[in-house]
């Protein structure tokens, strides 16, 4: 059976926003998460300058908790530096995913240095 057609979007005059967004009109896939499967998380507004949701890793470095497992021993987190700043050294018991959204940084142990925009 074909799925209905998505009512084409309705655009908003130069330089305005849509009062809907266009995807929201569309049917959700039946069944989509899988039996077994984790739900997503979602966090409104993970990304803040606001220095009281960071826990402290050095004098300019913090870093605020997102999700954590501890039977996965897995964790994402939005690492925020107020300035050139050194993190103790330690061990990752997974792969690192990071996206850089502004200045630079790096390992020691790698010869590469990322800036806004890379994903490590």
């Amino acid at each position: 059976m074909s799925e209905p057609e998505a009512s084409a979007p309705t655009s908003a005059p130069q330089g305005e926003t849509p009062q809907r967004e266009f995807w929201r009109d569309l049917k959700p896939i039946a069944h989509a998460f899988r039996p077994g499967a984790q739900p997503e998380l979602y966090v409104a507004d993970g990304l803040t300058d606001d220095e009281n949701f960071y826990a402290p890793l050095s004098e300019t470095v913090g870093s605020r908790p997102l999700w954590i497992s501890p039977t996965q021993n897995r964790w994402c987190d939005v690492l925020y530096a107020r300035g050139a700043g050194l993190v103790n050294r330690h061990y990752h018991p997974h792969q690192v995913f990071a996206f850089t959204l502004s200045g630079k940084w790096g390992y020691l142990e790698h010869d590469w240095v990322a800036t806004a925009g890379d994903f490590v």
